[in-house]
Parts: C-alpha cells; sequence; structure tokens
C-alpha cells in the first residue's frame, strides 16, 4: 500500500486522471444504461467510446495542471 501511495503521491496528475476516468465512464455506462436504453451498441462501438472518455479525461488533466 506505501509503494502505491508514493507512486501516486509523485505522480499526482495520473492519479487524478485516474480518477476522472473513472467517474466520467461510470456516467456514461449509466446512460446508456438508464437513458438510451433503445441504443444497441457493438463492442468495438462501445471500446471506442470508452477509449475517447479516458483520452478526453487525461485532456481535461492536462489542461489544468497548465497553471
Amino acid at each position: 500500500m506505501s509503494i502505491l501511495r508514493s507512486l501516486l503521491s509523485k505522480h499526482q496528475a495520473i492519479a487524478v486522471w485516474i480518477g476522472l476516468a473513472a467517474g466520467m465512464v461510470l456516467v456514461l455506462a449509466l446512460y446508456l444504461a438508464f437513458g438510451a436504453t433503445d441504443v444497441h451498441l457493438k463492442a468495438g462501438q462501445m471500446a471506442t467510446i470508452v477509449i475517447a472518455t479516458v483520452a478526453v479525461a487525461g485532456i481535461c488533466v492536462w489542461i489544468i495542471s497548465w497553471e
């Protein structure tokens, strides 16, 4: 546990990226499960959306770190 804590304290942007990406993917999954029930996506399409969501989270963290 201490190894993980020290790694995340050294690389805070990665920790924030992981948290933001997890939250965004959760919101996406909830939207697709409850809001867009008539949309039937194939596995490749869903994987592409998830990868794009994680990339957008990374870009958001990168822009915020410009401070």
